[in-house]
């Protein structure tokens, strides 16, 4: 008898962050310009870095230093009116001016649109204040580079803007200092030979975290995610911690990743699964998924299937492989939501077509038994074939019942044992199963029915209905191994109430003639007739006997 393996799993990954060198979030500042303008910008920045990296690291110095010395500037040296402030921006500017932190983020946040609000002549007035002022303070030199990278109120110069940017980042201006870094290691790639040295890297990690220092919060994001990437955890967790705090999307997520795994800090699986939710309902996939996966078991919050499905789902939207298997699992299986075996399919071959090992499993039982999809057994063997190739167990199993039956797939019972034999040493029960009954029947190797029996046991003790039923025959007839009838009757019944119609009749005749049990004829006669009610020809005869005697 084979059976197919359809796998519902959930795993918790290990921490899934954003790459050093790809920020956690794109620079707002400079968001929309072209790719074209984005690639110059970049090649200029590392340009001017790699000629002049050993002068700029000597140079930069945090914003406060430099500020301090700052008078508060409201008029422009070239005779034009006063700007007139209103009471909130002259507050943040006297902030700015003073290098308070606090002031420099409300500043820095609303530079991010201040360009969109103005029409052409303020935006050439303005421009024309950030380029006279931008040796006042480097505000100004950053929103001058802004200004001649998008070209609003001044002729587009990425050159020139490299320059501004450079000098505003040397000065301490945390969100230049972020942007540059973000310009910089975009071109990492592409400049390998300036890279060898690793100057020009250096500098820009110098930049991330001076910004990041300065409590800017994606550089303190992504700056963690540097960090774990070089093992230094404890100093990771540190700037998750800072970041997440600040409300950062995907702080909130790594940093519930340390406190899940209790890595360098207290374990706290209540806080993660709060961060993760937190994270979750800001579009993080990673941390929909996590959260999906908090809900399923119930760590650290209460156990909630229909709400796990639900993040999931969200998860599963944005292209997440390991939220596609989990929401394709709970549609086939309805857990606490309405059963869709064409959605399940959908997300499982989603999920099987970014790579995943046990997606592909799954999609393949789907085309094979036709669970959503159209039979497609050529198709069904080739998902199998490439999750097996991946060492997935299961789909080994799956995959050698194709190869041994000719099913979608030229039949070959040789290599049909190797993938037998592969998944069963892998602990796989289905696995153990198929290659004990190779071994009992002699399909592609000598028959070796004391091995057999040890296969089948293995799988029997992991609960496998079809190996229970054989190694309960094997016990009862001593094949293989010592008659005991006590045992065997005990995996009768374990196969039969899992419903094996052959297992319900065995263990029927068990109690009716007190084989490995006390005598049970009314026990008997419930077990024939579940087997019965399965088509069991030898439990319905039974059945007519007894009533015959009766």
């Amino acid at each position: 008898m084979k059976r197919f393996v359809f796998l519902c799993s959930l795993v918790m990954p290990c921490l899934v962050s954003v790459d050093a060198s790809t920020p956690s979030c794109a620079p707002p500042i400079f968001a929309r310009i072209s790719d074209e303008d984005s690639v110059a910008f970049s090649d200029a920045l590392v340009s001017i870095c790699a000629t002049t990296s050993a002068f700029v690291l000597q140079e930069m110095s945090p914003l406060s230093d430099k500020a301090a010395s700052f008078t508060r500037v409201v008029t422009s040296s070239d005779g034009q009116p006063p700007i007139q402030l209103d009471i909130h921006a002259q507050v943040l500017l006297d902030g700015v001016l003073n290098g308070d932190p606090y002031c420099i983020r409300m500043i820095c946040r609303a530079s991010t649109d201040s360009l969109d609000c103005h029409t052409a002549q303020s935006m050439r007035d303005a421009a024309n204040f950030y380029k006279l002022h931008a040796d006042v303070h480097p505000y100004y030199a950053f929103e001058y580079a802004r200004s001649l990278l998008l070209g609003k109120g001044v002729a587009q110069n990425v050159q020139l803007a490299a320059n501004y940017l450079l000098k505003a980042t040397l000065e301490g201006h945390p969100v230049a200092q972020y942007v540059c870094y973000n310009y910089v290691s975009q071109r990492f790639k592409r400049y390998r030979d300036l890279l060898q040295s690793g100057v020009v890297r250096v500098f820009a990690l110098k930049c991330l975290q001076q910004s990041a220092d300065q409590g800017f919060v994606p550089a303190q994001s992504t700056y963690g995610c540097h960090l774990h990437t070089q093992g230094e955890y404890q100093n990771a967790v540190e700037y998750f911690k800072r970041s997440a705090r600040q409300g950062d999307a995907n702080a909130q997520y790594n940093y519930g990743i340390y406190l899940s795994e209790g890595r360098y800090v207290t374990p706290r699986k209540s806080l993660a699964a709060y961060l993760f939710k937190l994270s979750a309902n800001k579009g993080v996939s990673e941390a929909q998924y996590n959260y999906g996966v908090c809900l399923r078991d119930g760590n650290g919050v209460a156990k909630d299937l229909r709400a796990a499905a639900h993040y999931f789902g969200l998860a599963a939207n944005q292209g997440n492989p390991q939220a596609q298997l989990n929401y394709g699992c709970a549609l086939a299986k309805g857990q606490d939501i309405e059963q869709n075996l064409e959605k399940a399919a959908h997300f499982f071959r989603q999920s099987a077509d970014q790579g995943n090992a046990e997606a592909q499993c799954n999609y393949g039982v789907c085309l094979f038994l036709g669970n959503g999809v159209p039979v497609d057994q050529s198709t069904a063997v080739r998902y199998f074939k490439m999750a097996a190739d991946q060492g997935h167990a299961d789909a080994k199993c799956n995959y050698g019942i194709c190869l041994q039956e000719g099913l979608g797939v030229a039949k070959d019972v040789d290599m049909a044992l190797n993938y037998f034999r592969e998944s069963a040493l892998a602990g796989n029960a289905m696995g153990q199963y198929n290659y004990g009954m190779s071994l009992k029947n002699g399909r592609g190797v000598a028959v070796n029915m004391g091995e057999a029996v040890n296969f089948f046991r293995l799988a029997a003790e992991q609960g496998c209905s079809p190996a229970q039923l054989e190694y309960g025959a094997a016990l009862a007839q001593g094949q293989g191994v010592a008659a005991n009838l006590t045992e065997a009757a005990r995996f009768f019944k374990l196969s039969a109430d899992q419903g094996n119609a052959n297992a319900q009749y065995n263990y029927g005749v068990c109690l009716l003639y007190g084989m490995g049990v006390p005598i049970d004829q009314d026990g008997a006669v419930r077990y024939f007739r579940l087997a019965a009610d399965q088509g069991n020809a030898s439990a319905s005869s039974c059945l007519e006997l007894l009533a015959s005697r009766a």
